[in-house]
C-alpha cells in the first residue's frame, strides 16, 4: 500500500493535489496548518494507485508518496 505525506509547514491548501486525483484518494482534512490553510488528507489510501500525480502537481513540493501505511 502506499502512503501519501504531507508537510503541514510547506502546504498552502492550494486544492491541486485533490482535483488532481484520478482516484479521488485525497480530500479536505477540515484541519489548518499554523499558516491558516486548510489541509489536504489522505481519505481513501486503499484506492492510492502509487502513480505519483499529487506529489508531480504539488507547486510547493509538500506532498511525497511513500511506499507503506498512511
Amino acid at each position: 500500500m502506499k502512503a501519501i505525506v504531507i508537510d503541514e509547514v510547506w502546504c498552502k491548501g492550494c486544492g491541486l493535489c485533490i482535483a488532481e486525483c484520478n482516484h479521488e484518494v485525497l480530500g479536505w482534512s477540515g484541519r489548518r496548518n499554523a499558516k491558516g490553510y486548510n489541509l489536504p488528507v489522505s481519505i481513501a489510501p486503499e484506492k492510492c494507485t502509487g502513480c505519483g500525480l499529487c506529489e508531480a502537481i504539488c507547486p510547493d513540493l509538500a506532498l511525497t508518496v511513500k511506499e507503506g501505511q498512511a
